[in-house]
């Protein structure tokens, strides 16, 4: 059940009394505290971190117009040449295909008597282009064996040619081959 209680009556021309509310002053509080603390942020920003700023660029200026003055034009010109030297290496070295991991690879998967004579990296297509020698067809076949059985690195391989030749009068005679490997993606860098 409701309990309704009426508003009483007041005479004629006087003024109900106005119950404050706690909600709107609050706020007004708590903005002004924040209004405050901005203010105080940003005095504390152009006045004295802004300064400490500028100080300390107009020392870095002054250290740097005096090691210009202490080098000659040649000792700059040095160190410029060096500089880009530097450069230049860092960023050939991360565009640079790993070679020692190409040749680590070779090593591991070479038999003792195959001569390598000639080696093409097509980091494009991904291939190794292999030319070489070999005493037999055999050790040709165990070598592109290897290469095949290497799934860790190795695609697929593959024998482009092998022929027999004879080096010089007397000489054994020598079976030289190449060979085509397809690397897995990202073996080159």
């Amino acid at each position: 059940m409701l309990n309704y209680s009426p508003i009483p009556s007041t005479p004629a021309g006087s003024i109900h009394p106005i119950k404050e509310a706690g909600a709107p002053w609050r706020m007004l509080v708590l903005s002004l505290v924040l209004l405050g603390l901005c203010v105080l942020i940003y005095a504390g920003i152009t006045f004295g971190y802004a300064p400490y700023m500028q100080k300390q660029v107009t020392t870095a200026d002054t250290q740097l117009a005096t090691l210009t003055q202490s080098l000659n034009t040649q000792q700059q010109n040095d160190l410029v040449t060096l500089y880009s030297q530097l450069y230049n290496i860092k960023f050939l070295s991360t565009q640079h295909i790993l070679s020692s991991k190409v040749f680590a690879f070779i090593e591991k998967d070479t038999a003792n008597t195959v001569v390598y004579t000639s080696m093409n990296v097509v980091p494009s297509d991904g291939t190794l282009l292999l030319q070489g020698t070999a005493p037999d067809f055999d050790t040709i076949n165990a070598q592109l064996a290897a290469f095949q059985h290497d799934t860790a690195s190795v695609v697929s391989a593959s024998l482009t040619s092998a022929q027999a030749q004879q080096q010089q009068s007397g000489s054994p005679v020598v079976n030289a081959f190449s060979m085509k490997l397809k690397m897995v993606n990202g073996f080159f860098q």
